[in-house]
């Protein structure tokens, strides 16, 4: 508050509000100042500073996921995300991404190594051309382990089937049928004249089911025969 008697003029403020009278006699004027309404600017955040990935076995990758969101009083726009690695990279977000004041939504960023070794990188927030939240992501590429060993070639083992021959007379040959089950499918391997047959094209830690049927000469097939079972033995 400020008075001056000598010259009549008199100020009072209250608050915002100040009042203003000149004059002895009377008459008067007052001025009032409004407050500041504008709201904040707003202000992009991840929901962490940093991601960690721990280790990765190369050819493979580990997805995690991000919140993001605006914590100031307006709304702002994300017109794109920088990464400064390509063994980084981020997805589930569509640019441009417009968050009002209080909003989030979530993104995945995934780690895909390409070599054994530590790895890092950033991926900033662009809003209005300008970085406006950075998240620091680290991760391990972990060697992957020998590929296992091929199967050996077929001939490394041997099968050898013998059977009684057929008393049925016309029979001049016998179809030779292999599965992996006794159930079957069965499926034709051979043929045989006589009463024996060599199965060479078998894997070795497998077992394989057989059965036979009898051929006459007009190719006419009989019934199939009771399975028999044989386990090659592994090297």
């Amino acid at each position: 508050m400020k008075v001056t008697i000598g010259r009549c003029i008199a100020v009072l403020c209250l608050g915002f509000l100040c009042f203003s009278m000149t004059g002895c006699g009377g008459g008067a004027s007052a001025t009032t100042t409004p407050p500041n309404n504008t709201p904040s600017a707003g202000v992009f955040q991840f929901s962490s500073s940093s991601l960690d990935f721990g280790s990765v076995n190369v050819g493979s990758s580990k997805a995690m996921t991000i919140s993001m969101s605006n914590t100031g009083g307006s709304s702002l726009t994300v017109t794109q995300f920088s990464m400064n690695t390509q063994v980084f990279s981020m997805s589930g977000v569509t640019l441009p991404l417009t968050l009002n004041p209080g909003q989030s939504t979530n993104g995945s960023i995934t780690f895909t190594p390409a070599a054994a070794g530590s790895a890092s990188g950033t991926v900033r927030a662009i809003v209005n051309s300008s970085a406006a939240g950075t998240l620091n992501l680290t991760g391990s590429g972990a060697a992957s382990g020998p590929p296992p060993p091929p199967p050996p070639p077929p001939g490394s083992h041997t099968v050898d089937l013998s059977w009684s021959p057929s008393s049925t007379v016309g029979v001049v040959s016998y179809n030779i049928y292999r599965a992996g089950a006794a159930a079957g499918p069965y499926s034709k391997i051979g043929n045989a004249t006589t009463n024996t047959f060599t199965d060479s094209t078998v894997q070795a830690g497998q077992t394989y089911f057989y059965t036979l049927t009898a051929v006459d000469g007009s190719n006419v097939e009989s019934a199939t025969s009771t399975p028999v079972s044989a386990t090659v033995p592994t090297p």
